[in-house]
């Protein structure tokens, strides 16, 4: 009985074994070569519902089960970008920008009324 006992006690600590927790900072490039941190990036599991969001800071971290590797990391005006995570250490991300703009043209019209 006290076996059945320690089993029963022992299954779910076995079972949450395999969740660990990934962290890292995402950031942009500056022309001049300096990072700053993306607020509020998007980063999830490629093929989950399972993410999360930086912080103003950049920084992240995301529960990882192991049963999925690719994480992704988006954010309006950059390019997503695809990691796939096989340790634990922490991640640095350098999103690229996804166009930039060479000139912005702006046209305003009258029309006379009569």
């Amino acid at each position: 009985m006290r076996l059945i006992f320690t089993i029963v006690l022992l299954i779910p600590i076995l079972l949450t074994a395999q969740v660990d927790t990934i962290r890292g900072f995402v950031f942009e490039e500056t022309f001049k070569g300096e990072l700053l941190p993306i607020p509020f990036a998007s980063v999830y599991w490629q093929g989950t519902n399972i993410g999360t969001s930086s912080n103003e800071n950049g920084f992240f971290n995301i529960k990882h089960d192991h049963d999925y590797n690719a994480l992704i990391v988006k954010y309006l005006g950059y390019n997503p970008d695809t990691i796939l995570v096989t340790d634990h250490e922490d991640l640095t991300i350098i999103l690229k920008n996804a166009k930039r703009l060479d000139e912005v043209k702006v046209i305003y019209e009258t029309r006379a009324t009569e």
